[in-house]
């Protein structure tokens, strides 16, 4: 009998914990949508920062294992991470800025 691993705890902790924090940042952002890819931006750094971390503080794990490590769906996190950090990396430099400006003038203190 051929039993498939489809994901590891420590693998859905890293993929679902970014994702959990961003729908909670979610109703703190504009309506328009604007903040949608610095949030995807946000929820790859916080994978992979969280996979490469595991990685370093456990020995016993191999970095490209399909059986141990932070994976889902045989996925290495800091893959996904990663693809997520690039995708921002890439829509950052076609608009020409790395946040959305502010819809609003911030208020002087001097006035």
């Amino acid at each position: 009998m051929v039993v498939v691993l489809i994901y590891n705890r420590p693998g859905i902790l890293m993929f679902f914990v970014p994702l959990v924090l961003a729908c909670f940042s979610w109703p703190y952002t504009p309506q328009d949508g604007s903040y949608s890819w610095v949030i995807l931006g946000a929820v790859g750094a916080v994978m992979l920062v969280l996979d490469l971390l595991y990685r370093l503080f456990n020995r016993e794990v191999a970095w490209w294992s399909l059986a141990r490590g932070g994976h889902l769906f045989f996925v290495p996190i800091c893959l996904m991470g990663a693809l997520a950090l690039w995708f921002y990396i890439q829509h950052s430099l076609s608009v020409g800025y790395w946040l959305p400006p502010a819809s609003a003038p911030v208020p002087s203190m001097m006035e």
